[in-house]
């Protein structure tokens, strides 16, 4: 017991000398240490003493140096959640408030014209701790390249609202040591032994499983709400700098006017009629970021592809269809640089409707190397393992394919997808 106070008394000596610096530090540096704060409950009652004023008379942080992240933290931690609300004001989670809030920064947005190097920096503080685009920032969440920012209207969305669209493998997990330390960030390995943790920042924890106390599904996004509550000006220069970055060319009006107007542009003009039925234009950003590793490739059929809330029990959940043509697959496919060692596998879950059936091809290089009837006989979900200890050390094009099997009911239904090591 001495030996655990000992250690304690210097942990906590250490956020003493953090908090005593804390006003040399960068904005970028603040929210590192407040996110470290977070990670053990003795340092972030200690965060709370600062921010309270209770710590020292001449260390009082400002409540807006604590970064989205962390108030968020708080809010789920059921210990400090009711003193941190007080201090930082309440976590709101998505509604009709939200809802209004997308509709009004998207009238200031669309108002005022954009100060794209201001842009540039904010993004450098804010979103590179996170994301990669144009050749910065860190891999934990999606690279900004490819997804997120077709259109003003899905920006928007994805960004004041990022629990409205979770992709695979993206959620916010919560570990409890059982030393006292609460880790944040997304699995990315998932063993027998550890638990390896990406958290904001490209910061790496591996937990091994013996030290874990609890492990929990937020059910939220790891990328935190709160950047609606920037003022109009540096949500339009952060945002239009997302959209249309020097890099990629100047933002021209017309260029202008066809992000304001792309999310109409991309939609049919009126709903999809088939056999009678009208089925509501198909969202693409949605279906793009269910697991944003993965390029879908499939028709707009009876109001697929799309992302269902939940599904015989799973959540998040991916519906396809093949094409019309009644030959041609809808797909998933990557690339993917297969480890040199150790016992690399692909997993997905898969289902059927009650009465359906369809074919899921695996391939390797457009080369056939597994396939499997998908019904909902027995369990709802079937798990299909490939090994890739074959292609161990390369570089390699997979593509799993929905392939009909008489044309009755080819719908597929897609959950888990994940590459071990």
């Amino acid at each position: 017991a001495q030996a655990i106070r000992t250690e304690r008394n210097i942990s906590l000596d250490l956020a003493n000398q953090i908090l005593a610096s804390w006003e040399s530090y960068s904005p970028a540096l603040k929210t590192t240490a407040a996110e470290m704060f977070v990670s053990r409950q003795d340092w972030a009652e200690r965060l709370l003493d600062a921010v309270e004023g209770k710590w020292s008379a001449s260390c009082k942080i400002n409540p807006a140096d604590i970064p989205v992240s962390v108030r968020r933290s708080f809010a789920l931690n059921k210990d400090l959640k009711d003193r941190a609300t007080q201090l930082l004001g309440a976590w709101n989670e998505s509604g009709d408030d939200v809802k209004a809030l997308i509709a009004a920064k998207r009238k200031a947005l669309t108002e005022g014209e954009p100060d794209l190097a201001n842009g540039k920096i904010l993004f450098q503080a804010l979103c590179a701790t996170c994301h990669k685009f144009h050749g910065g920032g860190q891999e934990v969440g999606p690279e900004l390249i490819g997804s997120g920012r077709s259109n003003l209207d899905a920006i928007l969305a994805n960004v004041i609202d990022p629990n409205q669209i979770i992709g695979n493998g993206y959620q916010n997990f919560l570990v409890t040591t059982k030393d006292g330390r609460t880790l944040a960030g997304r699995i990315v390995e998932d063993t027998p032994t550890q638990v390896t943790l990406l958290g904001i920042g490209g910061s790496r924890e591996v937990v091994p499983t013996a030290d874990i106390a609890k492990k929990e599904d937020t059910g939220l996004s790891l990328m935190p709400m709160g950047f609606g509550s920037l003022p109009d000006d540096q949500l339009r220069n952060l945002l239009w700098y997302i959209l249309a970055p020097p890099e990629e060319g100047p933002l021209t009006p017309a260029k202008k006017q066809e992000l304001i107007k792309g999310a109409e542009a991309e939609k049919p003009a009126a709903p999809v009629k088939t056999a009678a039925k009208d089925y509501p234009p198909i969202d693409w950003e949605s279906v793009s970021l269910w697991n944003p590793e993965w390029k879908v490739t499939a028709p707009e059929f009876e109001g697929t592809p799309r992302k269902l809330t939940d599904f015989a029990g799973r959540k998040n959940v991916l519906q396809l269809h093949p094409f019309p043509d009644k030959k041609t697959p809808s797909h998933l496919s990557r690339k993917l640089s297969v480890p040199a060692t150790g016992q690399p596998t692909l997993t997905v879950d898969v289902a059927a409707k009650s009465g359906h059936d369809w074919d899921l091809v695996i391939r390797v290089n457009s080369k056939e190397v597994q396939r499997q009837s998908i019904n909902a006989e027995g369990s709802a979900w079937k798990t299909q393992t490939l090994d890739l200890k074959p292609w161990a050390g390369q570089t390699i094009d997979l593509q799993l394919e929905n392939h009909p099997t008489g044309w009755s009911w080819e719908f597929s239904y897609w959950s888990e997808l994940k590459v071990n090591p």
